[in-house]
């Protein structure tokens, strides 16, 4: 089953994912960095002056292991890890980037980050993750 065979779109696949290096850059330094105690900090919204998209979540960040030149995303993992988000490395015969890009129908794709919804893509993404 894909993923995005819900999604009809390219505006219903930008809502559930989170495309590219600064996309989910932003989105992940919005959201509350977790404490050594598995707990959210209360002083991770400042500097984002309001905007709408602090609630904004990622389940999950699909990250491609073939990415060239590496230090592009080389922040990712790190920047996941401290938000309690898990990281899938995503590797195939044609390479990662390529792969991922097929899943939200582009050329290309180094990140994408699966934003949690509660959508069917939610619950599929909640199977994946529960078996690893």
């Amino acid at each position: 089953m894909s993923m995005t065979k819900s999604c009809k779109s390219t505006g219903e696949i930008k809502q559930q994912f989170s495309i590219g290096v600064n996309d989910v850059t932003r989105v992940l330094e919005q959201m509350e960095p977790i404490s050594e105690s598995g707990k959210a900090t209360q002083d991770s919204t400042i500097g984002c002056g309001g905007c709408k998209d602090s609630l904004l979540q990622l389940q999950a960040v699909l990250l491609s292991s073939n990415c060239d030149p590496r230090w592009l995303a080389k922040h990712v993992p790190s920047l996941a890890s401290s938000r309690g988000v898990p990281l899938i490395f995503v590797k195939d015969k044609k390479g990662g980037s390529l792969a991922l890009g097929e899943l939200v129908k582009l050329k290309t794709a180094i990140v994408i980050g699966i934003k949690a919804k509660g959508s069917g893509i939610n619950k599929l993404v909640a199977e994946i993750l529960e078996k690893i």
